[in-house]
């Protein structure tokens, strides 16, 4: 009798905790042309920052003009406007303000209203690299942004008189998260992986405003073979593809389309 009571919870228990197949539409929209994007010695304190710890390159930088403008033109961008206005679509992006920036010139109208809030995670930071290693490896995450913060707003950046208007009502327009994810990378994927399937946003397609980094280290863990696990794509593209979760919660990428 002990034995069968056992057994039904048991049976009962992993049935309830059991998921059902799921798909998720991704567009994954790099972020435009930032300060970083264009200064030339770069990859110096990368290596300073990697040896030294001196964090030098956790700085929250902003968009450069050419950034902005890039920003804006993706307003003609028929399948991200498209998807946007979707009822079935849910919008992120990082807590870097390049991130949270290109989506606002790329999404909000002449007033500065966005169509939807923008969901910030943590999930979506940018992650960075150890000086002279030959494989591409997630030390931590860079830059570091205050958990549950709103972002401040620079005086006299590019495209700042613009984003005041946004900025002016700025948590009408953007819902910030806890943060639930670890340093490395595949902590961060399985914050991001349970919010897009299973946080009561959840939507059949996902908008993400984010980073270069963050976007190959996804396809190394998911699918190595694909190009986009060793190159990255340009500021402002947007990559197409599917995110399958199977029953048991593994993950499979589908169908990436060329960026465009």
């Amino acid at each position: 009798m002990i034995r069968i009571w056992l057994f039904v919870c048991f049976t009962l228990g992993t049935t309830l905790t059991m998921r059902a197949e799921e798909e998720k539409e991704i567009l994954f929209v790099r972020h435009a042309e930032s300060e970083f994007n264009t200064f030339r010695f770069k990859k110096i304190l990368y290596g300073l920052d990697s040896i030294f710890g001196l964090n030098v390159m956790k700085k929250d930088v902003d968009l450069t003009e050419k950034g902005v403008i890039d920003s804006l033109l993706l307003k003609n961008n028929q399948i991200l406007q498209e998807a946007v206005l979707d009822a079935d679509t849910v919008v992120m992006a990082s807590t870097l303000v390049r991130s949270i920036h290109t989506a606002i010139f790329a999404l909000a109208n002449s007033e500065g209203h966005l169509p939807k809030k923008l969901h910030v995670h943590q999930s979506l930071q940018e992650v960075g690299v150890l000086w002279g290693e030959t494989e591409y490896v997630v030390p931590d995450s860079i830059p570091e942004t205050p958990a549950n913060a709103f972002p401040s707003l620079r005086a006299g950046v590019p495209g700042y008189s613009f984003l005041t208007k946004t900025y002016a009502n700025i948590q009408d327009h953007l819902q910030i998260y806890p943060y639930d994810a670890g340093d490395f990378f595949d902590q961060k994927l399985s914050s991001f992986s349970r919010f897009i399937f299973d946080s009561q946003v959840a939507n059949k397609r996902v908008i993400v405003f984010g980073h270069s980094n963050w976007l190959r280290e996804f396809f190394r863990f998911l699918d190595p073979s694909s190009p986009y696990a060793q190159q990255k794509i340009p500021n402002c593209a947007l990559l197409r593809f599917k995110l399958h979760r199977s029953d048991d919660g593994i993950l499979q990428l589908k169908d990436a389309q060329d960026p465009i």
